[in-house]
């Protein structure tokens, strides 16, 4: 995730039971094509 521009984490809060958030967050296309060495259309 982190070698292409995005990252992924979770996150809870003491006290409100099980609960626990997972994110992912991605690169906007186009930057991760750019990333990716991939051409654009």
């Amino acid at each position: 995730m982190e070698g292409l521009g995005g990252r992924i984490y979770c996150r809870s809060k003491q006290g409100e039971g099980s609960y626990a958030e997972f994110v992912m967050e991605f690169l906007p296309v186009e930057e991760a094509k750019k990333v990716l060495g991939v051409a654009s259309s």
